[in-house]
């Protein structure tokens, strides 16, 4: 059993909270009669949700039911909100479906207790669900938080549904970030520290392959204000994970490297290090500003606090934006250059150039239009083995999307027209895969929409087209859209109903999709609202046709209770 290690800064940093408790009650008592004594507020919201379909594979269950409640009362001004989340939908996941959470604060004090998630910045602590406790606490220009708990729970496999509920180790971690500064400049270091308790699963789990894993992240996090035109901002990072605590040790280059931090994380031949930085500028005058960003991840880095990185990239861009004719002409664009392969191990590097354009348009009330433009291109040279050219990836993908839209509006009447345009094309230059990798698509859309201001109603109608061309066949649909909304009983009541129908075609294979929907909201005094949507969809095709035949309707009922 490898050796469990020990944080002892860790009684240090709860010592200092205690001190800062008793400062935090000493302010409070100062002020506490000028605040209300009690207020409370929040919404409770109940959605039942029924479904049938006439298919062979149901794509939901028959009745699902979700309840979800958000609260806050404040006593003498300390804020004490709730949240919660209940569904039949729970399961035996790493992460419950059914959660509570709770976050009072009072002035620059905030506490968390429960299902919580914080950001302490990109490549440490980001957003990721835990369920425990934690505290900020930010008066004048210090700051400091503290996070401790459960980011993930022990899960069991299921014999039967192996892919449903995969076995996970009980997760334990700690979070700190301490630093000075505002939201306009800071300087921020932040210490996480997350391992599993390798005691949590059985030793003969049906998978073997599931090991416990420690991780340690450092990181550096800021924001430096240069002048009003002028603003820095940097992150570092730098992770140590360790993928299975049962490993032996090692020795050599890594070892010492990582010798250190022996004493806060396992280190045995499985334990690697990771690199992580993002830096910007950002320059901004009165109608022109632009972003110029760089990042660097290292491939495979990690941190267990964060659920997703796209990792082994290394990019740069710039992002330039500006208006012209007192913001008439809107126009914004974005530029960067991005390659992998950092550390040289791949087969091939991958290189990507990026660029898009923005603008929109605005002469007159009456006429404005936006468009836009977007190149994405991917090409391909050798990295650690020779690349043959036939096999060498060098594509781009464009698109171009046009909108003009006309309005006419007086006192009783209101004019719309939207027509709508966007084309992608994937082009591929390699000579060796070009007709297989042959790819366009166009879809148009023109809308109209006439609205009766007097009676609050308003009726819509639609074309649409759409076209796919790939190498195998073309795939086309066309149709039509219409609808009517519209206000009654004061405003009260909400209603609408529309409906599309499109003709599909793919090869052969021809068909018809008919959707409709129908909505009703309506407000009961000031605190009840129900609300009920109506959705079916029917796809028809020919007896003889590989595509099913289907009707499908699903009902959504809900009712708010806001107070």
């Amino acid at each position: 059993m490898p050796k469990r290690p020990v944080c002892p800064g860790i009684l240090t940093f709860s010592c200092l909270l205690i001190l800062s408790g008793q400062q935090i009650a000493a302010q409070q008592i100062d002020n506490i009669r000028n605040e209300k004594p009690f207020t409370f507020h929040g919404s409770l919201a109940n959605n039942l949700i029924l479904y049938h379909t006439s298919d062979t594979v149901a794509r939901r269950q028959p009745v699902t039911y979700v309840m979800a409640g958000n609260f806050n009362a404040s006593v003498y001004g300390i804020n004490l909100p709730f949240s919660f989340t209940l569904s039949d939908q729970q399961r035996d996941y790493s992460q419950p479906f059914n959660q509570f959470g709770l976050s009072p604060s009072y002035k620059w004090i905030t506490v968390h207790a429960g299902f919580r998630n914080l950001r302490f910045s990109d490549f440490t602590l980001s957003g990721h669900t835990f369920a425990g406790v934690g505290i900020e606490l930010t008066p004048g220009k210090f700051r400091f938080s503290l996070v401790n708990g459960r980011f993930n729970r022990s899960t069991y496999s299921n014999t039967y549904e192996k892919v449903d509920t995969l076995p996970y180790y009980k997760r334990n971690g700690i979070a700190m970030k301490i630093g000075v500064g505002g939201k306009k400049s800071f300087v921020d270091l932040i210490l996480l520290r997350i391992r599993d308790d390798h005691k949590s699963l059985p030793q003969d789990s049906i998978y073997p392959e599931r090991t416990p894993e420690q991780n340690l992240v450092t990181g550096l996090n800021s924001r430096i204000t240069l002048s009003k035109q002028l603003v820095f901002d940097g992150e570092g990072a730098l992770s140590i994970y360790t993928s299975n605590e049962y490993a032996p040790g090692f020795t050599g280059t890594d070892a010492e490297k990582l010798k250190k931090a022996e004493n806060i994380i396992v280190i045995n031949q499985s334990s690697r290090w990771f690199t992580a930085a993002r830096a910007s500028l950002v320059y901004k005058i009165k109608d022109f500003s632009t972003r110029l960003e760089y990042r660097r991840i290292d491939p495979d880095y990690k941190s267990l606090g964060a659920y997703f990185f796209n990792n082994d990239v290394e990019n740069i861009t710039i992002g330039p934006s500006f208006s012209l004719f007192k913001k008439k002409f809107l126009f914004r664009g974005n530029i960067g250059l991005q390659h992998d392969n950092l550390r040289k191990t791949k087969k091939t590097t991958s290189k990507r150039t990026v660029g898009s354009a923005n603008i929109s348009l605005n002469p007159v009330k009456w006429f404005g239009m936006d468009a836009s433009y977007s190149n994405f291109s991917t090409s391909q040279k050798a990295g650690r083995m020779p690349l043959v050219d036939t096999l060498k990836i060098f594509q781009s993908t464009q698109s171009i999307s046009l909108m003009p839209r006309l309005i006419f509006m007086n006192t009783r009447l209101s004019h719309m027209v939207l027509l709508a345009y966007n084309r992608s094309n994937l082009n591929d230059k390699n000579p060796g895969t070009e007709q297989l990798t042959e790819n366009k698509a166009t879809t148009v859309t023109l809308n109209y929409m006439l609205g009766l201001l007097a009676k609050k109603i308003t009726l819509t109608g639609g074309l649409n087209y759409m076209l796919l061309h790939n190498s195998q066949a073309d795939n086309k649909a066309s149709g039509v859209s219409a609808g009517v909304s519209g206000l009654l009983a004061k405003d009260k009541l909400s209603l609408s109903f529309s409906n599309s129908l499109l003709r599909s075609e793919y090869g052969q294979i021809r068909g018809m999709i008919f959707t409709s929907n129908i909505m009703a909201s309506c407000q009961l005094g000031k605190h009840h609202q129900i609300r009920i949507n109506t959705y079916y969809t029917g796809n028809h095709y020919q007896s003889d046709s590989t595509v099913p035949s289907f009707n499908e309707i699903k009902g959504d009922m809900s009712y708010v209770y806001t107070f």
